[in-house]
């Protein structure tokens, strides 16, 4: 049983480690928020030498940050494809995009079996996880493109679901 508590353990200590270092740390405070002013500006060219910046980082940052947003379900990941494609190019920003999808919902699938559906059943309300149950078995993987399509939803949200 601790094993599988281990994954929502680990979400909730990166999570507090991130708010403490965000209010203690002023420079991380400020890295954060430049970088907030910078995705938020509308401003191509800005986001474009942004990410250029991190050199040949840029795309493992691009997949970090999929990974990271997957934990944020209202925190839709088009932004990062966006930003993927302004930087690299339609090619090489899809290629980039198709890479951190895939890792960040395998992740996402291997937290969901991780913890299982004891505490999936804890998390969702019955009423939810009967319509979310209903939902997929009467559409099947038509509901799961609704849900990977959705621009309210983190792409990774169904990946978290099992069988219940």
């Amino acid at each position: 049983m601790a094993t599988r508590k281990f994954p929502l353990i680990l979400s909730l200590l990166v999570l507090f480690l991130c708010f403490a270092c965000y209010f203690f740390i002023p420079s991380f405070n400020n890295a954060i928020r430049e970088t907030f002013n910078i995705l938020t500006s509308g401003d191509e060219s800005m986001i474009r030498d942004w990410v250029s910046e991190f050199g040949i980082w840029g795309p493992l940052v691009i997949i970090l940050a999929m990974i990271a947003s997957m934990f944020l379900f209202v925190v839709p990941n088009l932004l990062l494809l966006i930003i993927s494609s302004l930087s690299y190019g339609p090619l090489w920003g899809s290629v980039i995009s198709i890479i951190a999808v895939f890792i960040s919902s395998t992740i996402a699938y291997l937290v969901g079996y991780w913890i299982g559906p004891n505490i999936l059943k804890r998390i969702l309300k019955e009423k939810a996880r009967s319509k979310l149950t209903q939902l997929i078995k009467d559409y099947g993987v038509g509901a799961i493109v609704l849900f990977r399509l959705s621009p309210i939803l983190s792409n990774e949200a169904i990946s978290f679901i099992q069988p219940f």
